[in-house]
């Protein structure tokens, strides 16, 4: 009876299998089936479905149209394209795929289990394991050790599991469906792929905030990241060396005929031609300006907008009932923080200026540049500054108009730097000042750090990135986000690399399309410092570099003019060194300055000879030197000011001053207290002309009249060097020193 049954159920399926191969060549013959369909003929979105796409030295992946880090916990892990075979970390496998890795780091052996069978490689051999079965796979390319992680040849994994990789140059396309993607893939499709896994992950909502920003735990942010050593802003804790440029300071614009001076909250205008004033804005009382920028008859006003007035119990009172989106924004959240800010007036009667917009964002004012017809605001803030209820929110901002409400970025929208290591945001907003109706562009990006640079037409972010743990091998690599700023639109554009971890935020500088930065790490075996520079192109690759170019000293941070960069030292007394920048592709050793034993200020004078404003051994000195000579300085002239009872403000704020190359006049901040009573005897400028041939020579002095407390700030204009103090204005006349016009602010 069993046999009976047994051949039933052979002959039921025998008469299936014919019909059925009679019906696919039934069909065949009258064209109904064919190949299976190519890739022009499945929707993107369901190629994707089943694929994973991934990018040479990128740590962003996405897998079955998901974006993601390879390894959440360790951004060094990256795919790697050797001889034009692709490799990616053991943890790649898990993050795509779900699958369960094992490692021995020392025999350099891995396990990767997916759908119940385990490829199981070495250095020697490659089999597949199942519960019934072991096959051995043909194995060219080997795995190796790097990182402190295995790679593993991807044509090795996609042979394993029977998969389908493709090469679009550096983007590398693994799927599930062998013919879902082809060779021959549109230029559009492939772009638009690595924009997605060559770029910046999403933060996307709530909760991935909270898991990259919680990694800030002792261990948890030494293997994410590494920039403990080396990320603080030791330029202005440490002010050494300051480089003083003979450029037009922040708060002062000018134009035809008006000069245009900020000062706290308000704006003074002074008629240039007549010396006389013109006008006056006051903006908000908790306003303070910073920069100043003139389009026209368009004047524009940057700076921080305090919240003083908003105490946190307040702030947690209107926002402890607000409840996230699910793209996690709350519309009545604002957070509890000062503001970056920028008023936009119409200035075509000078004597009523009219404002057009008022735009404010969260955070703390950073730096702002102006751009065509845009400027672009830099600001930075805590994720705890946006937290409430319990939950946390993005950044807000405010412009009025064209929206005239308050605004809210979503995390869908916001952005993060792979190697995480800190809880803040760096805000990037686009603002047209010649056209008002156009809305503000925002970006925010999470984990921006300290170490950020913005040059006129990019942002710049470094990210230092450890490439090894638990291990001798550490290695610190400065990763260079460059973020273009381009009509409005604000979107990463390039990345490079660089070894050492970068000094601090000044050590960075961009000029005629390159790139330099000054790194320094601990040389392996001996832990001497290693300085080096090094310059990239336009593409962000490497062009130039000079190793090892501080003698193993301990240098602080580094200064940039167009042809030479210092490396100033930790301390004072210690020597600086000099970079010859001017071949980027060649950068080198220049010579060894060694100047004095206290602060000093560099004003380059021309390509040989540099002037210097120093307060070694307690005695304020002006001096003039040769550096013609490679480690051969030579001190041509000094200038003694006074010893003890005389100080100057540049040593604060280095862009205090103003050097005329047509006539060798500088004009120089000082104040002088009598050293008995204490009580302050002259309180303003000493104006200077410096000969090459002759030395210096004081021609003359400009008093601030009571302004004790205001820093002089100046500006050369129409025959005229002005002295803006806090309530009055002196006009010197460069042609006669001696006679001085004085303009009462009003």
């Amino acid at each position: 009876m069993k046999n009976k049954m047994v051949l039933g159920i052979l002959i039921v399926y025998f008469i299936i299998l014919a019909v059925v191969l009679c019906l696919q060549v039934f069909s065949k013959n009258n064209g109904v089936v064919s190949a299976p369909p190519s890739s022009d003929d499945v929707a993107v979105e369901d190629r994707l479905d089943r694929a994973v796409v991934l990018y040479k030295e990128s740590p962003v992946i996405m897998a079955n149209k998901e974006q993601m880090l390879i390894d959440n916990s360790n951004a060094s892990f990256v795919p790697l394209i050797e001889n034009q075979v692709a490799y990616a970390p053991l943890s790649f496998f898990k993050s795509a795929y779900g699958a369960s890795i094992t490692a021995d780091m020392n025999e350099v052996s891995a396990a990767i289990r997916l759908n119940n069978e385990a490829l199981v490689v070495n250095k020697e051999k490659a089999d597949l394991v199942s519960n019934s079965s072991e096959k051995d796979i043909e194995y060219n390319n080997r795995i190796f050790k790097r990182r402190n992680t295995i790679y593993i040849p991807l044509q090795l994994f996609a042979e394993a599991f029977d998969k389908e990789i493709h090469y679009y140059g550096d983007l590398v396309v693994i799927s599930e469906d062998k013919q879902a993607f082809t060779q021959e893939e549109s230029a559009d499709f492939i772009n638009s792929l690595k924009a997605q896994v060559n770029s910046l992950p999403y933060v996307a909502n709530e909760s991935n905030l909270k898991g990259i920003t919680d990694a800030m735990g002792k261990n948890g942010l030494l293997k994410r990241v590494g920039t403990v050593v080396g990320s603080g802003d030791r330029q202005d804790e440490n002010s050494v060396v300051k480089l003083i440029t003979n450029k037009k300071s922040d708060v002062i614009q000018s134009d035809e005929q008006y000069i245009y001076y900020g000062r706290g909250s308000s704006i003074y205008i002074i008629d240039h031609i007549s010396n006389t004033a013109a006008g006056r804005i006051d903006i908000d009382d908790g306003f303070s300006v910073s920069k100043l920028y003139l389009l026209g008859n368009t004047l524009v006003a940057a700076g921080c907008k305090s919240d003083e007035g908003t105490s946190a119990e307040a702030a947690t009172e209107t926002t402890s009932s607000a409840q996230p989106t699910s793209e996690g924004a709350a519309e009545n959240v604002r957070s509890n923080c000062d503001s970056a800010a920028a008023y936009v007036y119409d200035i075509t009667n000078r004597s009523n200026a009219v404002m057009k917009r008022e735009f404010s964002v969260d955070g703390d004012y950073i730096n702002s540049v102006k751009h065509g017809d845009y400027i672009y605001i830099l600001s930075q803030l805590s994720v705890f500054d946006s937290q409430a209820g319990g939950h946390f929110y993005p950044p807000s901002y405010r412009d009025y108009p064209p929206e005239g409400v308050d605004s809210f970025l979503t995390f869908v929208d916001v952005q993060y730097f792979p190697e995480a290591g800190s809880d803040d945001y760096t805000v990037l907003s686009a603002l047209n000042i010649a056209d008002t109706t156009v809305p503000a562009n925002v970006k925010a990006y999470l984990c921006g750090g300290e170490n950020v640079y913005l040059s006129e037409n990019n942002l710049y972010i470094a990210k230092t990135r450890y490439t090894g743990f638990e291990m001798n091998d550490n290695e610190e690599n400065t990763f260079i986000y460059r973020i273009g700023l381009s009509n409005g639109n604000i979107a990463l554009n390039g990345k490079g690399n660089v070894k050492g971890y970068v000094l601090d935020r000044h050590s960075m500088n961009e000029n005629a399309g390159y790139f330099s930065i000054a790194t320094e790490y601990k040389e392996k075996g001996t832990n001497k410092n290693i300085t080096n520079i090094y310059i990239l192109n336009n593409n962000m690759e490497l062009c130039g570099e000079a190793n090892r170019v501080a003698n193993n000293a301990q240098v602080g941070s580094a200064i940039f003019t167009d042809d030479m960069i210092f490396l100033i030292p930790e301390e004072q007394g210690q020597a600086m060194y000099l970079i010859d920048s001017s071949n980027p592709t060649n950068p080198a050793g220049y010579g060894v300055l060694k100047l004095s034993t206290g602060n000093i200020l560099i004003y380059p004078y021309d390509e040989s000879h540099i002037l210097t404003i120093d307060n070694g051994d307690n005695v304020l000195k002006a001096s003039a030197y040769s550096i013609e000579g490679r480690d051969n300085t030579v001190r041509l002239y000094s200038e003694e000011l006074g010893k003890d009872n005389i100080v100057t403000s540049l040593f604060d704020n280095s862009d205090f001053f103003t050097f005329d190359r047509e006539r060798n006049m500088f004009m120089l901040p000082v104040t002088i207290t009598d050293k008995e009573s204490g009580n302050v005897t002259f309180d303003g400028s000493y104006i200077y002309e410096l000969n090459l041939d002759d030395g210096f020579k004081r021609i003359g002095t400009v008093d601030k009249n009571g302004d004790e407390d205001t820093a002089l700030q100046y500006c050369k204009l129409n025959g005229y060097f002005y002295c803006f103090g806090k309530d009055n204005v002196s006009a010197v006349n460069i042609n006669d020193i001696e006679s001085v016009t004085e303009i009462e602010l009003r």
